[in-house]
């Protein structure tokens, strides 16, 4: 429990570097049930960010990119059809091969648009993917 709330147990905050910084700056105020299942971009993540910094957040420019980067990485909603093959492998825990995979495909037949085809990729572990489901955004999302 940090300063009073309840801090989320399970998967939705990763055990990774910066984690004790989202728990101390943020569970501190609002708690992080607020934001658990919270799937932004990257952008939208600097964005809550810097809105919460405006409102009163005392935190170091580190700390910041600290958080930015924990949150983009664990509780972000990537778009398979704009992002480059490494920040699929990272973001969504596919291979380096996988991501290239999908970056591939999509080059040759276009943009995916529905789940089911990004699934059905030459070389991509279906049940990896399948648990990432809620992480993964098209164009327009």
């Amino acid at each position: 429990m940090l300063m009073g709330m309840p801090v989320v147990a399970g998967d939705a905050f990763p055990d990774k570097p910066g984690k004790k910084t989202v728990e101390r700056l943020c569970g501190g105020c609002h708690g992080l049930n607020l934001f658990a299942n919270m799937r932004k971009t990257r952008q939208a993540w600097h964005t809550s960010v810097h809105d919460m910094v405006s409102r009163g957040m005392n935190a170091e420019d580190a700390e910041l990119e600290e958080m930015i980067e924990y949150l983009a990485r664990y509780l972000s909603r990537l778009n398979v059809n704009k992002a480059q093959a490494a920040e699929l492998a990272d973001v969504l825990g596919l291979t380096p091969k996988e991501g290239e995979a999908i970056v591939a495909h999509r080059t040759k037949s276009g943009e995916f648009q529905s789940f089911e085809e990004l699934s059905k990729v030459p070389g991509l572990d279906a049940k990896k993917l399948a648990a990432q489901r809620d992480r993964i955004g098209f164009s327009g999302q």
